[in-house]
């Protein structure tokens, strides 16, 4: 979830940090379904990021509120590493199985606009970093449930 305008809307399983911006992503572990009503609710251990910076040089910072990292990066510059996360926030909605809830900070200290600096891009978004995540899950807990009226 982007609870904030800080980044764009995702593409794929990717999506951009505005320039000069600070965002917040909020990821939500999965619940699996075992069957006959048996559920197993996740929790989010750990992050892979990998980040690419834009065209300018900068700072991009992530937090995950358990860890933190801040780099240095060249114009296009790749980074991958792994950032541990805190206990997630119980979430239930309604009578489903509870899934937990977990906040990652983004900053980004320069920015670019592609169709500025490339003659055949139309993209006029103001980019800081572009952001991949890769979550770690552990079982937390099974539950059964059953829709109301069941």
């Amino acid at each position: 979830y982007f609870p904030d305008d800080g980044a764009y809307a995702p593409e794929g399983d990717s999506f951009w940090v505005k320039g000069k911006s600070r965002a917040d992503v909020i990821l939500r572990a999965p619940v699996a379904d075992l069957g006959g009503g048996r559920y197993v609710s996740k929790t989010i251990t750990a992050v892979t990021m990998g980040l690419q910076n834009g065209a300018e040089p900068g700072r991009v910072s992530v937090s995950t509120g358990a860890e933190s990292r801040s780099l240095t990066m060249k114009p296009a510059e790749t980074a991958r590493f792994r950032l541990t996360m805190p206990r997630g926030v119980p979430y239930h909605r309604d009578e489903n199985p509870t899934s937990y809830l977990y906040v990652v900070t983004f900053g980004t200290t320069a920015g670019f606009t592609p169709f500025l600096d490339a003659a055949n891009s139309s993209d006029s978004r103001f980019l800081g970093a572009h952001v991949r995540l890769v979550p770690e899950y552990a079982d937390a807990e099974t539950t059964v449930w059953r829709p109301a009226g069941q």
